[in-house]
Formats: C-alpha cells, structure tokens, sequence
C-alpha cells in the first residue's frame, strides 16, 4: 500500500490571515512574509540570512534576501538599485503559530552603472515582516548565507517501550529498538567545515546519534551530513511507566550542530512512549507536541489517557468547545484544511471528509488515514502526524453549509452533526484553536473524535481550518 505524507517542512496552505502547514508522518496557521519592491535597475543583491528554526506551529521557508535584477538602461547611465527583494520569512515551526521575522538583509549593492551598461546592483532586500495573526515566537535571524542548516526542523516520535520480561496477558511489548529518524546537515559554505553534532535538553540521554559514529566529520562545500537519531524505548533505561491513567512518556531534547564559531539553528524533539501498545497518551499530551497551539480542553482528558465518563458529555461550559454541528468557508478562495495531527485508535483505514447537513449519506471524502505495517505505532493507528492512504488534507465545499466526519471501519459515522453520527452521542468535540499567546487564531478550531465510550476524545484528532461555525 502507498502511504502518503504531505510534509509540514515543505508545504505550506495558504488561507486569509492563516497558513498551516501540513505534517508527514514522522504538525501543519500563519500569513505570508510581506515582500520589498522590485530593485530599479539593480543587480541580484546578496543573499540573506538563514532562516532560524521557529518556535511557532508554523514559520515560513529559510530567507532568500535578494536584491533588485539588474537592468539595461537605454542611454545614461543605470540608476542604483533600490533597496527590494524578497525579505525571509521565519524557520519553519510546527503546528499553527505564524513564523516570525525571517533572515537578515543581503549585503548593499553597488553604484550606479555605466551610460550604456546595465543597471548597478540593487540593495539587499529587507527582511520580511513578521506575518499573520497571533504569531508567538517565530524564527529569529538566521546565520549569514554560508552557515550550517539542519532538515528537518523538527521531529515528533511516537514509540513504544520495549521489555525483556514477560508483558501482562493484554498487553504488547514495543520493538527491541525504537523508531529512528534521518536529518541533513547542510553546509552552505564556501569550504570544507567541521561539523559536530549533539543532543543537548532535559531527555537528551534517550536520543541516539546512530550515525556518524564519531565527530567532528568533514562536510564538503555545499555538501549535506546524514545523521540518523534513534528513539531509546528501553524500559529498563527510561525508568518507572506513568499509571495508565496518566498516558504516555513524555521525552524532550534538541539536536545541535556547530563548525567552529558557526551553529545551525537547533532541531526540537518530542517523543510520546506509550507504555503497551494498547496504551495511549493523554489529550494534552497530544496538544503539547505542537506547541504555538492552544486550547482550553477540559481537565478530564487534558490530564487523564482513561476518562470513562459514563455518558460522553455534551458540549462543556467552562472550555474552548464551541457547539458546531455544521460550517460553512470562511475564506472566499481558499480550502478548508482537516489536518491530522493525532490518531490513537484501533488500526484501519479511516475516511474523513465532510456531509451536508441532515444527510451523513451524501459525503465527500477529503482523505483516508492509513493503516501500514508499524510495530511503534500499531501499524499507523496510534501516532503523533498519522500518515493518509490516500487523499488530501483539503477540501472545498464550495458556499453552502456542512459537517465533518470521519468513518472507521466496524464502528460507523462520528460526525459533528451528533443526529447523523452512528448512536446519536456527541462523538465530535469541535474547541477554539489559540496560538501560544492564548490568542484566537481566526477561522481555525481544534477536533476530537471519539469512537469508543471512554471519552479520550483522541481517537481521531484534527486541526480545522477557514471555517466558520454555523
């Protein structure tokens, strides 16, 4: 089976105010750097800065700072550029926060060119501002062009621990070794560097630099270093199991490189280890991997892996939860996005997409999540960034109204319209979604389904973008 990834280090879905960025399967809301004009008769200026890594869901890409094309003036001579060029937006995050100011300006440009000789080099072009709405932390000026980069930047694990005794009768022991994860280390320079590689952070002992063996390594001009990181799922090394009821273990750390005086903006790393198999993180857990992202959730699923309410509750008072049995698009143009960012169900395909209102039976597929061999992930069931079979994670319903839904198979429809899900329960949680600020991010709301009857709600969790409830 063909598995799809849309990369959040490489797409960015622009809508309105706000860009997500979508995940692979190893987050992605955010508007567009703004742009200088164009260089009047101006050379290419020299590029910018890298952009750093954004703490943010969502930056933009590294910044690329030119100055004005060069042009050929018709008599006199060429004026001297003017100060242009596409500024840098912000490293790329992941999750839903706006990226922040991107690389720095290229170096000035030259004087103005000879009477019939093309136009002197423009100015390099400013930065790009800060963009979108309700931007936290986003990337800070990189190093000048010639520095170090690290692809991607970041990465969200999900594994599971591994147990060299027996395991209770119900329960599965992960793999011997746990999930592990490839990064580039680019050198833009213009020589040979030597490059070293660390974990650095408060889990950093249980992350591995698997390859190289040894450091400093030498990288080629404009050469790339593949460094594979492995997640250590031992239990006897990570220590006592949290109680079922307090989900996963939760590992944080970041991955460095540095050639003499020059760094690359770090990597972050976040790893949910379940405990067996069949056990699975809290809500806020989840939440907590995609950190520009926010939202008041109620404590009994923030906080507990195992709620079991008796009856699934309504929609909460006192939350983020907004009643929301049907949309319509916010943004004239632009798709709505149902981005995946969290499964922890039984394994199987599941559709999702949206219905008209009142007929769950006249649906549109948006995307199917995947089911593919996995022994850390019970087979792509339950993970951070579930990876699709097949579909998108955007879709257009044109102007009229609909509801969500999402399909697993031998269950039935959970869809946001409570009356068209399987039973009638309220199976389909729809909250606010805030940046890090605790700021609205407009048009975009949290989702969690629920298939089962213990109320985790995290069955199926998705970020839903320009849309407007009602």
């Amino acid at each position: 089976m063909k598995i799809l990834t849309v990369d959040a280090r490489r797409l960015l879905i622009a809508f309105g105010s706000v860009v997500i960025v979508a995940c692979g399967e190893n987050a992605e809301p955010a508007g567009p750097a703004t742009s200088g004009g164009a260089g009047a008769g101006g050379s290419v200026g020299a590029t910018g800065g890298v952009g750093g890594a954004g703490s943010g869901a969502l930056g933009g890409a590294a910044g690329t700072g030119k100055g004005g094309t060069g042009g050929t003036p018709s008599g006199g001579a060429g004026s001297a550029g003017s100060s242009a060029g596409v500024g840098g937006t912000g490293g790329v995050g992941t999750g839903g926060a706006t990226g922040g100011v991107g690389g720095s300006a290229g170096s000035p440009a030259g004087n103005a060119g000879a009477p019939a000789g093309s136009g002197g080099a423009g100015n390099a072009g400013a930065a790009g501002s800060a963009a979108g709405a309700g931007a936290s932390a986003g990337g800070a000026a990189g190093s000048a062009s010639g520095g170090l980069a690290i692809t991607p930047s970041e990465e969200l694990w999900t594994g599971v621990r591994y147990y060299t005794g027996s395991v209770p009768s119900n329960r599965t022991s992960g793999p011997s070794q746990g999930p592990s994860a490839v990064f580039q280390v680019h050198n833009g320079s213009e020589s040979t560097a030597s490059v070293t590689v660390a974990l650095a952070g408060t889990d950093a002992e249980f992350f591995e630099i698997v390859e190289p063996a040894s450091f400093p390594a030498d990288v080629a001009a404009g050469a790339d270093l593949e460094v594979t990181l492995r997640l250590v799922t031992d239990n006897a090394a990570l220590g006592a199991a949290p109680a079922q009821d307090d989900g996963a273990t939760v590992l944080e750390a970041s991955l460095t490189a540095t050639a003499g005086t020059a760094s690359a903006p770090s990597v972050r790393l976040y790893a949910l280890v379940l405990t067996y198999v069949e056990l699975e993180p809290t809500f806020g857990q989840i939440l907590d991997a995609f950190p520009a992202w926010r939202s008041n959730i109620p404590a009994s699923i923030r906080n507990d892996a195992n709620p079991n309410p008796g009856t699934l509750p309504g929609v909460e008072a006192g939350t983020d939860e907004v009643a929301a049995p049907a949309f319509t698009k916010a943004v004239t143009g632009m798709p709505v996005t149902m981005l995946p960012i969290g499964r922890f169900s039984p394994p199987g395909q599941v559709p999702f997409g949206y219905h008209t209102p009142g007929n769950a039976g006249q649906r549109t597929t948006a995307g199917t999540l995947a089911e593919a061999d996995d022994a850390h992930t019970n087979d792509k069931s339950r993970m951070l960034l579930p990876p699709l079979a097949s579909g998108m994670t955007t879709f257009d319903p044109g102007s009229a109204p609909f509801a969500i839904f999402m399909e697993p198979a031998g269950v039935g429809t959970l869809s946001s319209e409570d009356a068209e899900g399987f039973d009638g329960a309220h199976r389909v949680k729809i909250w606010t979604l805030r940046d890090s600020g605790n700021n609205v991010i407009p048009n975009s709301y949290l989702v969690g389904g629920e298939e089962a009857a213990n109320g985790d709600y995290q069955d199926y969790v998705f970020v839903l973008s320009n849309v407007t409830p009602g």
